[in-house]
């Protein structure tokens, strides 16, 4: 016999079963022919298969996700697990931190990192797919002081702590690197340094006081609902600093490989759709189309 949904199936499918099932109804005949055996049996045996548990294929993706998006991933999380019935299980650190437990062996089935290089690094030594690895997002650097206009401040020279994420580990890090350097104030702050392990290590630098300011992603702040036109947050300008371009890429462990990797196919499919990617953008990164244009206010910086 078949599940109840899979007879509830047979009930609604075609005009044959309609008329089978009224015949019954009306009590014309309470004995099936072998023709019409046969046809519910088949129509039984289609709807099993449409109708068998999701659960059954549900699947754990583990997903190495990069700090900065640590919220917009809990913000995507659920409406993927809705639709496909998968499991992400999120683990948060530094790129760098992240890229070494892969090359380690960490049996991660997806790498969402901050920067291109580490998913590149990946796919040139085989532990990852090529034709996977694609753009999910464009970050903001901002600089984020307090109850002050943050410009104002650092053009002062008023920044007795100013929190950063290690340049060596986290491509935000890096990047706050790079317009302090383009600044000529990168030696200026070397003795004023309070170094994260990650972004939302430094994150909380700046809001428990612990700082004066400190380089964030501009993703960061929104999700707090802090205001982006306020003027504690100081969008830094993407000519001083190499584009936080963020790639994700399918990973192919020798011994973890493609247990998990048509599910988690599927959630790089999710993650470049439309619904996603209103979610990436609200939560204040650039994507698609509307990279170029950071693109150019890069090459117009450069000018």
């Amino acid at each position: 016999s078949f599940p109840g949904s899979a007879w509830e199936c047979i009930k609604s499918t075609g005009v044959g079963s309609r008329l089978i099932f009224q015949s019954l109804s009306e009590g014309e005949s309470k004995t099936l022919t072998p023709l019409i055996s046969y046809l519910v049996f088949l129509l039984g045996l289609i709807c099993f298969i449409l109708t068998f548990p999701t659960t059954a294929k549900a699947a754990d993706i583990k997903v190495a996700v990069a700090s900065n998006f640590t919220t917009t991933i809990k913000q995507l999380k659920p409406i993927f697990e809705k639709q496909t019935g998968h499991n992400l299980i999120l683990h948060f650190g530094s790129t760098g931190k992240l890229y070494a437990q892969i090359t380690n062996g960490a049996p991660y089935d997806i790498f969402m990192a901050a920067d291109v290089k580490r998913p590149k690094l990946l796919v040139e030594k085989g532990l990852a797919v090529s034709e996977s690895r694609f753009t999910y997002a464009n970050g903001r650097l901002v600089l984020w002081v307090p109850e002050s206009d943050a410009k104002a401040v650092f053009n002062a020279g008023n920044i007795d702590r100013l929190a950063i994420t290690n340049p060596k580990l986290a491509p935000y890090g890096m990047a706050a690197k790079q317009f302090l350097k383009s600044q000529g104030r990168w030696k200026q702050y070397q003795s004023k340094l309070l170094v994260g392990n990650n972004i939302s290590q430094t994150y909380q630098f700046i809001d428990t006081g612990g700082v004066t300011a400190g380089f964030v992603a501009l993703s960061q702040v929104l999700s707090k609902n802090h205001d982006a036109a306020s003027k504690s947050i100081w969008v830094i300008p993407v000519s001083t600093y190499t584009l936080l371009e963020q790639q994700a890429v399918l990973l192919e462990q020798h011994e973890h490989k493609s247990k998990n990797k048509k599910s988690a196919q599927q959630f790089l499919e999710f993650l470049s759709g439309t619904e996603a990617i209103n979610i990436i953008e609200k939560a204040g990164y650039v994507v698609g189309n509307q990279a170029k244009d950071l693109n150019g206010e890069k090459a117009k910086g450069h000018k």
